[in-house]
């Protein structure tokens, strides 16, 4: 997996490594959000192309159907998802060897304020032979649960005091 292969190719001096992925997994309770957002070499330009990678891939969900990380109710209050530990990890072609690792200090600084964050970012990124692509992977675990999920399990509740609510005790 490249997430663990940092000794590959050139890189952050300071690259996400195992043990901040297992930080991200393992502390905190919620749901895991992996994401993946990929460019051919060609389609960036500058730094600011590289930030909305990691941007677009952060809106993105790999593993089941987004999960809303604020929501406003009826009365307009808006109520955000806790999100701990955050990862993002940057895989870029060697052709983009002049670009420096500035774009992730841009695209952690953007995920902070979008993000109501609880925990620590961890980033790096490796540059090595990568198809002339660049990939940017955004990991981290939130407390709330898949929109198609969430609008089930309250309806199975409704369901349950609905039967709780037609028995009659002694």
């Amino acid at each position: 997996m490249v997430l663990f292969a940092a000794g590959l190719g050139g890189g952050t001096s300071v690259t996400f490594d195992s043990q901040d992925f297992r930080r991200i997994v393992l502390e905190g309770t919620g749901s895991l959000v992996i994401s993946k957002d990929s460019k051919k070499v060609e389609e960036i330009n500058n730094v600011n192309d590289l930030k909305g990678l990691f941007t677009s891939a952060l809106a993105a969900n790999s593993l089941h159907d987004p999960i809303a990380l604020q929501e406003t109710d009826e009365n307009g209050v808006t109520q955000f998802a806790k999100v701990h530990h955050v990862g993002l990890l940057g895989v870029l072609d060697k052709k983009l060897e002049n670009m420096g690792s500035f774009f992730l200090d841009e695209a952690k600084n953007e995920l902070i304020e979008k993000l109501p964050l609880s925990g620590t970012v961890f980033s790096g990124y490796l540059q090595d032979k990568h198809d002339f692509r660049v990939s940017a992977y955004t990991f981290y675990k939130v407390e709330a649960l898949p929109q198609h999920l969430a609008k089930g399990l309250v309806k199975e509740y409704e369901e349950f005091v609905q039967k709780q609510k037609a028995v009659s005790y002694r």
